[in-house]
């Protein structure tokens, strides 16, 4: 018999008090750079977006028994030591003052924590279309480009690549939370 350790899904939120943080593109880049560098292979990515004042990603860690505070004390430790030169110090404590940590529970809840960070750029008018805006993972888990992020898990979460683009599409025409509910019931 083996033994497999389970994972856990968690959202995580780096949201400064500061809104002007990530607005230009240069900072954008610079950030999702040293996210994939730094934090893609310890904490598993399976879906984000960046929009200005906010980064938003579902990630999975493994183990059942850990607190929000121990994966918020790992994003915050390691913003702080990567992001220290890149972005001024006063950049750097507000993102380190701004993570948040929230378990999801069910595949449910990643479904539907996925549809709204996909959404976050049509949802505050900073795309007309979230499915064209570039600091977002939606366009690499809808296609088979190579990516570092987690594909597999989230289009097995949405029943195959053609239910997630379906319920994607659902939320670009009719963008209510009825709408999607409705179709994952």
């Amino acid at each position: 018999m083996q033994l497999y350790e389970s994972i856990t899904f968690w959202h995580i939120k780096i949201r400064p008090a500061s809104p002007g943080l990530f607005q230009p593109k240069a900072e954008c880049f610079s950030f999702l750079h040293m996210w994939r560098t730094y934090f893609i292979n310890s904490l598993n990515t399976c879906a984000y977006v960046l929009v200005q004042g906010e980064f938003s990603a579902i990630v999975s860690v493994k183990g059942r028994n850990i607190k929000a505070e121990k994966i918020e004390q790992f994003v915050a430790t390691k913003l702080q030591k990567k992001l220290t030169g890149i972005f001024s110090q006063e950049q750097v404590d507000l993102m380190v003052s701004g993570v948040s940590a929230v378990r999801l529970l069910n595949e449910k809840d990643c479904i539907q924590t996925t549809l709204d960070i996909h959404r976050i750029p049509q949802k505050y008018s900073i795309a007309g279309d979230f499915r064209a805006y570039p600091f977002s993972s939606y366009k690499v888990l809808a296609s088979g480009t190579p990516t570092q992020i987690d594909r597999q898990t989230v289009w097995n979460w949405f029943g195959g690549k053609h239910q997630f683009h379906n319920l994607h599409q659902i939320c670009h025409v009719r963008p209510t939370a009825d709408s999607v509910a409705s179709q994952l019931n």
